[in-house]
């Protein structure tokens, strides 16, 4: 036992039986303990520190170097998952839950360095006899790591977790939005906010709300009703790789367009079929628009393929399958094109 944990007298197990329900002997107040592998010291000593009201407080925390025992507040009512099971909600109760939900969120988004909590769910958001929404279980939450070019930990509840938590992008605070549009669907009549959980849920990161703030702008001011400039997607400017100011994205971003240019640059000088000057030029503009073509299919730079049916699908099995047929449709197109473009470069001396 660690100095300062003989203060904590162990009264019952609770759950799988990996949680303990333990008392304070100094204050006389109610913990629960459990042992967590992934988590940093600094996390939780942030969150041992600064507390929210719709957070958990961290009373104690031992780092035993292969795992972290936390002491975590016991939160005594009843979860979301089982308020559920008692009936539905009304649309007021869903609004207030929704938005304390956000100030805990914000309140970690916010942390130095910013925390994203990775498995909130139905089961994880407590409401208290008060009425009070408390955030419990940081057992997959960590510090955001923009340097990061996905997470190397597989964590997080499949319902709930977003594409990037099954590593193929960091986890940032768009995870837990996305999270969070899915609680919004469970509680809510879903035509009501339809364009917010879908907003919430987009598989790309940078499709969806890009803070809490603007999440409860948009819940809160529009009662669930989306604008017309809203229902258009929204698309960044900057070129694929270069969105999200990731350092990784750039640097392979940088390595794919070098590579275009390369190719580009390459079927110029030493193409053997068409050598006259006129049909040279022709050639390399027509290498170069078709990789920005294949570019354009995978991540809908120009907003022309986003407007194939379930490019921005919520399942990834469509997801998928429907860049794959934009990038044969882009290639097809192009083919046609180069074919009519040879013709007539067979008269361009």
């Amino acid at each position: 036992m660690n100095i300062g944990e003989e203060k904590y007298r162990e009264l019952y197990s609770i759950g799988d039986g990996t949680r303990f329900v333990v008392k304070d002997e100094t204050s006389g107040l109610l913990y629960v303990r459990k042992d967590e592998k992934f988590g940093s010291p600094e996390m939780y000593e942030f969150l041992k520190n600064h507390t929210n009201p719709h957070l958990c407080r961290i009373n104690d925390y031992f780092d035993m170097r292969t795992h972290m025992t936390v002491y975590e507040e016991y939160v005594s009512g009843v979860n979301l998952e089982e308020l559920m099971g008692q009936g539905g909600l009304r649309n007021d109760e869903v609004e207030d839950i929704i938005l304390q939900l956000c100030d805990g969120l914000e309140f970690l988004h916010n942390a130095t360095p910013p925390i994203v909590h990775r498995d909130l769910k139905l089961t994880n958001i407590m409401i208290t006899e008060s009425g009070v929404v408390k955030i419990i279980d940081f057992g997959a939450a960590k510090n955001i790591d923009k340097e990061k070019n996905r997470d190397t930990v597989l964590l997080g509840t499949p319902e709930y977790a977003a594409p990037e938590q099954y590593g193929f992008a960091p986890s940032d605070a768009r995870t837990d939005i996305y999270a969070l549009g899915v609680v919004l669907e469970k509680l809510a009549a879903k035509p009501m906010y339809e364009h917010i959980i879908k907003k919430a849920k987009a598989i790309d990161p940078d499709m969806r709300y890009q803070s809490i703030a603007e999440f409860r702008k948009d819940f809160a001011g529009k009662g669930g009703k989306a604008p017309e400039e809203e229902k258009k997607p929204q698309r960044s400017s900057k070129l694929p790789g270069f969105r999200s100011g990731n350092k990784t994205n750039k640097v392979i971003g940088c390595i794919g367009y070098a590579m275009i240019i390369y190719l580009t640059i390459y079927n110029y000088y030493y193409n053997t079929e068409y050598t006259a000057p006129g049909q040279k030029i022709c050639f390399a503009i027509i290498t170069l628009v078709v990789q920005l073509g294949w570019v354009d299919a995978l991540f809908d730079w120009t907003g022309i393929f986003g407007r194939v049916p379930g490019y921005r699908s919520e399942k990834p099995a469509i997801w998928f399958a429907s860049r794959l047929f934009c990038c044969i449709l882009s290639f097809s197109l192009w083919v046609i094109g180069l074919g009519s473009i040879m013709l007539l470069l067979g008269e361009i001396k």
